[in-house]
């Protein structure tokens, strides 16, 4: 194809409304195709510099869609206010510096900031009509009209661009009439075939017919924006890594010394181990030495003290059920399969030693922007400026009394002081570490439980150390799944999502020292609290992506 194909860049706050604009990604990929709407700067690496990446991307893209949401303007003068960047502002000044076609659109309900409130850098942006986009029966047709105004400025400015994915008659803009029959099948075609866009783009058409079908369509939708993630988290790292890599490759082209190039070799290696396509660093590896392999346990070691260590478990598939109480029996419902990359997890949970070096830490509990990561976080945070005591005391007992606002605020202070991915684990995360692919019921096998393995049925009467039950370690080595406390996790309740910003129910994981249910003591149950509810049988642990 001689014609250049259109390029989006997606500008948007992660913290307003995400999940709206990932709806309306979905909407833009359809359109020009996954390859060329670029958003989504979380995924992101942490150890990678990505300011002159994204600028790089702001430079390559034909048009810059600016999602201005409720908090747009909140949200930019308090980067402002604590001194931090603010990437959505350099990526719009950035487009304005290089005569981009910017299409500002307010989403939900959001009003047209006030011009005065605005940077005098960015205010050129609002002198235009601004796009309006809500929920509502019309949403398709607003996203249409869009997309072609957006079209017919990048025309006017003399730029000859080509849709990578017309109109077609499967295609949810299809003017023709179209049945709930031949929609569900085109669905089922897209999601057997994997296109991700087109899949969610008809079960919005769907919805919009207004009818009942009888297929959970919300669970559906949830799997697929959760493969699309991960999808697009390995394509977003690879991508960074060939963006540093590239500097590799001119600096060997131009004979600069081995030692600086594999400098940024590392760098690339950081974001994606092993990436290498020009093979330059078999090449150099006689010529330096490589930097020593980094010790991420040490490193958390080093701030909160131990036990603790991280254990690599390998990406595969984990298969979560669904299910509810009746007649005192758990029943299975259904079962949903998932395929989630390698990641790393805390071999026990948190202890009360390591939770307390956090509340005793000059920047650790009392500094409230551990919280900032959620209006409903910091609205807790507010009401609460001191942590809940431990229900039992001891150094090695595993730390109670943490809901799950705080459990992350902790996660995002210990991750900026180790420079380490640190979370909650996803749902299907702690399941993997769990059982992996033995298809066992609790983590040491298919044995019921006993009081050798784990902490259950009020045996002791309360937690006990986390290093206490070797007998009930998981096939990878992780401790203390089953029983003593239940964990936190990462992901949200009915949803499967892991937007950090809503104040609904999070899954927990492995029963605990109270309960005498066999069945919830299994790896495989899933329970679930509010996120501000915090007791004596809760816990947490952690993941760090690799």
């Amino acid at each position: 194809m001689s014609e250049k194909q259109l390029k989006l860049f997606v500008n948007y706050r992660q913290a307003d409304n995400a999940d709206f604009v990932q709806h309306m990604r979905t909407w833009f990929m359809i359109r020009y195709g996954r390859e060329n709407v670029f958003m989504d700067f979380d995924t992101i690496p942490e150890f990678a510099r990505f300011e002159d990446f994204i600028r790089e991307k702001v430079r390559e893209a034909d048009a810059v869609v600016a999602v201005i949401g409720p908090q747009w303007l909140k949200l930019m003068q308090d980067k402002t206010a604590a001194g931090k960047p603010d990437y959505v502002r350099i990526e719009l000044e950035e487009a304005l510096k290089h005569g981009k076609v910017i299409a500002p659109i307010c989403i939900k309900d959001a009003s047209v900031p006030d011009e005065t409130l605005i940077p005098p850098t960015l205010r050129p942006i609002f002198e235009r009509n601004i796009a309006q986009l809500r929920d509502g029966s019309d949403i398709l047709e607003r996203i249409d009209r869009i997309t072609h105004s957006l079209e017919t400025q990048i025309a006017a400015q003399g730029l000859a661009r080509v849709v990578i994915e017309p109109t077609t008659e499967a295609d949810p803009k299809a003017d023709t009439f179209i049945g709930v029959y031949d929609a569900f099948d085109y669905f089922l075609e897209a999601e057997q075939s994997h296109d991700w866009p087109k899949a969610l783009g008809w079960i919005a058409k769907i919805r919009e017919m207004g009818v009942n079908v009888p297929v959970d369509l919300g669970q559906r939708e949830a799997r697929i924006l959760e493969t699309l993630r991960v999808e697009e988290e390995k394509r977003r790292r690879r991508e960074m890594a060939d963006y540093l890599y590239g500097f590799a490759r001119r600096m060997k082209k131009r004979g600069l010394p081995a030692e600086e190039i594999w400098d940024v070799l590392v760098q690339v290696w950081q974001v994606e181990p092993d990436y290498d396509p020009d093979g330059l660093g078999g090449k150099m590896v006689a010529q330096v030495a490589p930097p020593p392999k980094i010790d991420f346990s040490k490193a958390v070691r080093d701030v909160i003290g131990g036990p603790f260590e991280w254990m690599d478990i390998p990406g595969g598939v984990v298969v979560l059920e669904y299910g509810e109480w009746k007649d005192n029996k758990w029943v299975v419902k259904n079962t949903q399969n998932f395929t989630i990359p390698d990641f790393a997890i805390a071999k026990y949970p948190v202890t009360n030693k390591q939770y307390q070096a956090f509340i005793a830490a000059k920047d650790g509990y009392n500094n409230a922007k551990w919280w900032d990561y959620s209006e409903f976080a910091q609205a807790w945070r507010d009401e609460h400026k001191t942590p809940a005591d431990t229900t039992f005391a001891g150094d090695d007992l595993p730390r109670t009394d943490v809901c799950w606002y705080d459990a992350m605020a902790f996660c995002h202070w210990l991750a900026q002081r180790t420079q380490q991915k640190i979370t909650l684990p996803t749902d299907q995360q702690w399941q993997r570490a769990a059982i992996g692919d033995t298809g066992w019921q609790y983590p040491w096998g298919n044995e019921p439980p006993d009081k050798d393995r784990c902490n259950f049925a009020q045996n002791v009467g309360q937690t006990t150390p986390v290093t206490q039950y070797p007998k009930g370690t998981s096939p990878y080595g992780v401790m203390d799944m089953s029983g003593n406390v239940w964990e936190w996790c990462l992901t949200e309740w009915g949803t499967d999502s892991i937007n950090t910003n809503t104040n609904l129910p999070r899954v927990v994981r492995g029963g605990s020292w109270w309960y005498d249910y066999s069945v919830v003591l299994r790896a495989a149950y899933r329970s679930w609290y509010y996120p501000g509810r915090f007791s004596f049988s809760q816990g947490f642990r952690l993941a760090r992506s690799l």
